[in-house]
């Protein structure tokens, strides 16, 4: 008898100390804090996808793989997600009502109080005591029944604690540009938590204010509306509006969106700056400040298209990283001469040599562009050739032209 008083006193005094803190409206971190030196045994919570709310060691040293990738990366690895799949260690604790020890397969070394968590009627996260001293008497598991009924309710006060699907993938894009994620093997696992199978190519686009303004009106909408409208995306805020990841099979696919991508710029009055595609999402963060050089350099030209990709400013991209008096070296003797005749004549002679360039010097195509006949075009070839004494057909001197007149047109 003596033995039980002593335990329903213990347990109690858990029990009072847990709940005052949901009644202060601690942190979940201090909740933890509590319930971990309380229990003598570190404690981790994670969500329903195993992304770490919280990590208490309680100051013990310790080796555990679940753990020490927890730790590392802020989520569960794919393995161990997969262990517990195959140990049917995820089908027992959701169907029980009460917390289960786990003392075998992956939990042979060490063993571990596991219980579920409901939020709103449904598991929404997971709590884990590790046993590291004595083994776990009844008094534990009762502790950690009660500090799951109490994580539940704290946890529906902060439903923003809890990230589905969307949240977590969005999550990885922040981290991504941020640096968080700076390894291959931290991103695979993370987005092998959040069930994520990306397709082969990627492309980032930023949606920014077009006029004045510096931020997006209805942004949420806006987002929400773009991710029932095309399945392959991803969405998160950023500083300057919107970003957005596209990813498909082949970089052709892309274009399928493009024009909903221009009425949405239409609608919400927006401007669209894209990079080039990509294959690594490790990348991402280099696309990003891709998205916002373009940004930048459509603002300054005052372009009127709604969409900028990084081609279209490539060169100016390098001017402004030259610099003025360093581009003067570069520059190209032949686009200056032949300027200064068009200026002088009133032509078109540099506008008619640039459209042949970028029509990968095919004379029809540059004077179907051009709405000229094709002799006319080859007597305008000739003619250039006369004034600057650039060759046509040289391609060395045709791209060092080209590229002169991006940088100073």
């Amino acid at each position: 008898m003596v033995s039980q008083a002593v335990e329903r006193l213990e347990y109690g005094r858990r029990k009072d100390l847990l709940v005052d803190h949901m009644l202060r409206k601690s942190s979940l971190e201090e909740l933890i804090r509590t319930a971990a030196r309380l229990m003598d045994s570190p404690i981790i919570l994670t969500t329903n996808t195993y992304r770490v709310l919280v990590l208490e060691d309680n100051g013990y040293e310790f080796k555990d793989h679940i753990w020490e990738v927890a730790k590392e990366w802020g989520y569960l690895d794919a393995e161990s997600i997969a262990l517990f799949e195959t140990e049917g260690i995820t089908r027992e604790v959701h169907r029980n009502t009460e917390t289960i020890l786990l003392d075998k397969g992956i939990a042979k070394d060490i063993p571990r109080l596991l219980k579920k968590i409901d939020i709103y009627g449904r598991p929404g996260a997971y709590i884990g005591v590790l046993q590291l001293k004595e083994a776990f008497d009844e008094v534990d598991f009762k502790t950690v029944d009660v500090l799951a009924d109490i994580l539940s309710v704290m946890l529906e006060r902060t439903p923003d604690q809890l990230h589905p699907e969307k949240e977590i993938r969005e999550s990885i894009l922040a981290d991504l540009i941020t640096g968080e994620i700076s390894t291959p093997a931290a991103l695979s696992n993370r987005m092998s938590s959040a069930f994520w199978e990306p397709l082969a190519v990627f492309e980032c686009l930023l949606m920014t204010p077009a006029g004045n303004s510096e931020v997006i009106e209805n942004a949420e909408y806006l987002a929400l509306t773009l991710r029932n409208a095309i399945p392959v995306i991803q969405v998160i805020n950023v500083p300057e509006g919107i970003l957005v990841l596209l990813n498909e099979k082949s970089e052709q696919d892309f274009r399928r969106h493009e024009a909903f991508m221009r009425e949405m710029a239409e609608q919400y009055d927006l401007q669209l700056n894209t990079s080039r595609e990509f294959r690594d999402l490790m990348q991402l963060r280099i696309h990003y400040k891709t998205c916002l050089l373009i940004r930048e350099i459509a603002r300054k030209t005052r372009r009127q298209d709604r969409l900028t990709r990084f081609g279209d400013v490539v060169f100016e991209a390098l001017a402004e990283r030259i610099g003025e008096e360093d581009l003067q070296m570069f520059a190209s003797a032949g686009y200056k001469k032949l300027a200064a005749y068009d200026s002088e004549n009133d032509t078109d002679y540099c506008r008619t040599l640039m459209v042949y360039a970028e029509c990968a010097c095919n004379a029809a195509a540059a004077a179907a562009k051009l709405y000229i006949h094709r002799n006319t075009m080859a007597k305008r070839l000739a003619r250039i050739d006369e004034i600057c004494g650039i060759d046509p057909s040289d391609g060395r001197a045709l791209m060092h032209f080209y590229m002169t007149a991006r940088f100073f047109a």
